[in-house]
């Protein structure tokens, strides 16, 4: 009987037809892969330093220690803007907030090899490289809550598991386009160009979701609203209330997934970050590309066949805590 109640209710919200509150197939379609070129550009921009940290630490006579605090100065930034990106999304669009921080971490990518040869004082050169490595993680760390605050406004719940976990599995491919066509770039042109190439991408998506996606969105917009027909379906959204965060604290399910994100985070960043030079000091004659591609080959068609189960479960009649807590054990 509650099967079927929610079924109900889900077959409602699927038939909610207040024009501009949902994309359209053709818009999920163009957005969907926007933002999943989206998430492989940032990935690809993220990997740039960890697949080049050794022939740039040979160039300019970095140490262990220097190379470490490169690596990890990105994340003193990425952890600073998580909420604050959620936050701005909600109240003044996820799109403008992607626009800003893609033209940050694109320009800082693309400036990396600038900024490390800036000064011959190798204190001063690496100061320089640390707070540009800050800023990155600054500007990337609003990406995926913008990404979030999209997918939930233009995305109705039964179908938003599978088209999210398509948008992110982007990341992956971002790290194995780094890893193959960036291995080659730094084997035949050097560290710089792996970086130059990336930043340029990254410049080029910019271009393409300010003048073309969202320019297209806000025409629509305000076709919409000069009919009065959007006003309803965003009111009901911005005035939903204050977030209960003190309630959220005093709930055991909340520092749950605080804790299994920690530890999925951890460990993956770890990989992420140190694998190249892992495996550069262990195995110095193996190719480049075997261990910057081979390890993240799996992850996009895994993660795209996560958010499809996912809504398939929430179809049949399973709740959502269910289907979440389902996919965190499996």
């Amino acid at each position: 009987m509650s099967v079927s109640s929610e079924d109900k209710k889900l077959r409602l919200d699927k038939d909610d037809s207040t024009p501009g509150k949902y994309w359209g197939r053709d818009e999920k379609r163009l957005w969907g892969a926007s933002l999943f070129i989206s998430c492989a550009s940032l990935y690809t921009t993220r990997s740039v330093m960890p697949m080049s940290i050794v022939s740039v630490a040979k160039d300019v006579h970095w140490d262990k220690v220097q190379k470490g605090t490169v690596l990890s100065a990105f994340f003193w930034g990425y952890c600073m803007t998580q909420v604050l990106g959620g936050y701005l999304s909600d109240r003044i669009g996820g799109d403008i907030v992607l626009i800003v921080s893609a033209t940050g971490w694109a320009l800082i990518t693309f400036w990396t090899p600038f900024i490390i040869k800036l000064s011959s004082d190798q204190h001063t050169a690496m100061v320089l490289v640390v707070i540009s490595r800050v800023l990155l993680g600054c500007f990337q760390g609003v990406h995926f809550p913008s990404v979030t605050s999209i997918v939930c406004r233009k995305v109705n719940d039964q179908e938003r598991s599978l088209i999210y976990s398509f948008i992110t599995s982007g990341s992956q491919l971002g790290i194995l386009i780094c890893g193959s066509v960036g291995s080659i770039l730094l084997e035949r042109f050097g560290w710089s160009s792996v970086f130059y190439v990336s930043g340029c991408a990254g410049i080029c998506w910019v271009f393409f979701l300010k003048y073309y996606l969202v320019a297209q969105q806000r025409k629509k917009q305000i076709v919409l609203s000069m009919k009065d027909n959007i006003v309803a379906g965003e009111k009901s959204h911005t005035d939903s209330g204050a977030v209960p965060w003190l309630l959220f604290f005093r709930k055991p399910p909340f520092w749950a997934i605080i804790v299994a994100h920690f530890c999925h985070t951890n460990a993956f960043f770890i990989l992420f970050s140190w694998l190249p030079t892992y495996f550069h000091d262990n195995f110095p004659d193996a190719k480049g590309w075997v261990f910057n591609v081979v390890p993240w080959i799996v992850t996009i068609p895994s993660a795209i066949l996560g958010g499809h189960l996912a809504d398939l479960l929430i179809r049949k009649g399973y709740s959502v805590t269910f289907t979440r807590k389902f996919l965190e054990v499996l």
